[in-house]
């Protein structure tokens, strides 16, 4: 269990961690493409919670959240703790992965409106789906 935990955020990375790499500055080399990022199933639970947080306030504020602004939000709380460069590059790709996989096999976060400009996917706008309860363990709504 353990292990299959520990891949989770990888499984986005097929279509969505090549994205992901390109987006955070990396080039998206074809070995990038098959690099799986694995991170403790903890880490995803702890990192996904604060994502879902910030979506569920801000939806209660009635504001709307694009991807690049709740990344922008997740860096800003992490700041402290990134020292170089490839720290700040690695976070950016494990939010955004996690991020994808929270969308894409989770469901756990809803594309609310795709983005405007299509060489930009991280504009499109994101909400918590309305059947997760915030803090809760994520597994995928059904």
């Amino acid at each position: 269990d353990e292990a299959g935990a520990e891949e989770q955020p990888a499984a986005a990375g097929g279509e969505g961690g090549a994205e992901a790499a390109g987006e955070s500055g990396a080039a998206p080399a074809p070995a990038a493409r098959r690099q799986r990022k694995k991170i403790a199933y903890a880490d995803y639970q702890r990192i996904g919670n604060m994502l879902t947080r910030h979506l569920y306030e801000k939806e209660q504020a009635n504001e709307e959240v694009k991807e690049e602004d709740l990344i922008a939000w997740y860096m800003e709380q992490v700041e402290e703790d990134i020292q170089t460069e490839a720290q700040l590059l690695d976070q950016h790709h494990t939010v955004q992965m996690i991020i994808n996989r929270m969308i894409e096999k989770d469901r756990v976060i809803l594309v609310y409106r795709q983005s405007e400009d299509a060489m930009r996917p991280e504009g499109r706008v994101l909400v918590k789906h309305p059947n997760f309860p915030v803090d809760d363990p994520i597994a995928a709504v059904r």
